[in-house]
């Protein structure tokens, strides 16, 4: 298996040759291996190539054998998956009964198209967890034909005023590509007005997905997560 983007192949930056998923796994593997206190999310999804189906059986039954990989298709908290890969499945495969399983990864195969802005920041689905009654609503902006100045106004400040209050799963990607905007122009752009930017405590905001984050904005989405004491 390779890495794609849509049907353009990833190449590796040492040799130019196609970025095989197992050179990415290694890395992954290093990084978690470095640093035991982090998680990593690996949205798995085809591009390219046969089936969904066989493409998810190549790939879990190869590389999904190992002490490093959170499979439940149940959203973990924080401290289950320190040290591991949470697999977030976005294939079309649950249809097979051997898929349906507890272990074969958090299921967002009903994870919306969103390419531009419609009158709305955030899609809504929902996925069925493994040992709960009801359902597990998602909320989540993906819009990634923005050029930098529409990503900015249309789908980051809205969100960083006013983040939803929904219980579930928030998912916010803050970075796109469109034209000559590729995402290392999008994320510079991003992150110069990101560097005044100061997330509310009390408020939720799910998952922030950037490429090329700055040191300071990571400090403040993990210090977001505590309230701060009065005195």
């Amino acid at each position: 298996l390779i890495a794609v983007h849509a049907i353009a192949n990833c190449r590796s930056p040492e040799n130019n040759e196609a970025l095989r998923l197992d050179t990415v796994l290694d890395d992954c593997k290093k990084f978690l291996c470095e640093n035991p206190s982090e998680t990593i999310l690996f949205s798995f999804k085809r591009d390219d190539g046969e089936g969904d189906e066989k493409t998810f059986e190549l790939f879990f039954n190869t590389f999904v054998n190992d002490g490093f990989w959170y499979t439940k298709n149940a959203f973990p908290n924080l401290g289950e998956v320190r040290s591991r890969l949470v697999l977030l499945s976005r294939c079309n495969h649950f249809e097979n009964d051997f898929y349906k399983s507890k272990d074969t990864g958090i299921n967002l195969t009903k994870w919306p198209y969103q390419e531009k802005f419609k009158g709305k920041i955030f899609e809504k689905f929902s996925i069925s967890e493994y040992e709960k009654s009801e359902k597990t609503t998602c909320l989540v902006q993906d819009m990634y034909r923005l050029n930098p100045h529409e990503k900015w106004e249309k789908a980051i400040t809205p969100f960083l005023q006013n983040p939803p209050e929904a219980q579930g799963a928030i998912i916010s990607f803050f970075s796109s590509t469109t034209g000559l905007f590729t995402p290392k122009i999008t994320a510079k752009y991003i992150n110069k007005r990101l560097k005044s930017s100061v997330l509310q405590r009390k408020k939720k905001y799910g998952w922030i997905i950037m490429d090329y984050p700055t040191e300071k904005f990571i400090n403040e989405i993990i210090n977001s997560n505590f309230k701060i004491e009065e005195k």
